[in-house]
């Protein structure tokens, strides 16, 4: 993405390889250290584009901390959503920088607000579900 606030589309901004977090290294955390908060995303990227990401946050719970991140809601799909939940995410907390389609394709430089809201709204509707089941 290109958004218009991002330090990222600095000249300054050295694009850094892309290396996701794997689960070998967070259970290596898990057995030196007991974090009470384990936060992804903000200005590190977008953790959905980590493929592990509901293993991570499984590990993160299973060892009695929280998990919590930050995405663009972009790629939060509700097989996605369904997994999350499942998997006891504490906090999702969704950017969206506008409250209208048009200001949003200014900021975010794309067309996917729908995709974004719909996807927000899913969640919501999964977790609603989940609730009233029990489960």
């Amino acid at each position: 993405m290109s958004c218009k606030m991002c330090f990222r589309n600095e000249p300054f901004f050295k694009k850094p390889s892309k290396k996701f977090l794997t689960v070998e290294a967070l259970q290596k955390i898990f057995s030196q250290i007991q974090p009470r908060v384990l936060s992804y995303g903000g200005l590190i990227g977008e953790p959905l584009t980590n493929k592990d990401i509901c293993d991570l946050i499984k590990i993160v719970v299973d060892n009695d901390c929280k998990a919590i991140f930050t995405t663009n809601g972009q790629l939060l799909k509700e097989d996605i959503s369904n997994k999350l939940i499942d998997n006891g995410i504490h906090l999702i907390k969704i950017t969206v920088d506008a409250a209208t389609k048009e200001t949003y394709k200014k900021i975010r430089q794309n067309n996917k607000f729908n995709r974004v809201i719909n996807n927000i709204k899913r969640l919501g509707e999964i977790e609603e579900a989940k609730k009233n089941s029990g489960k």
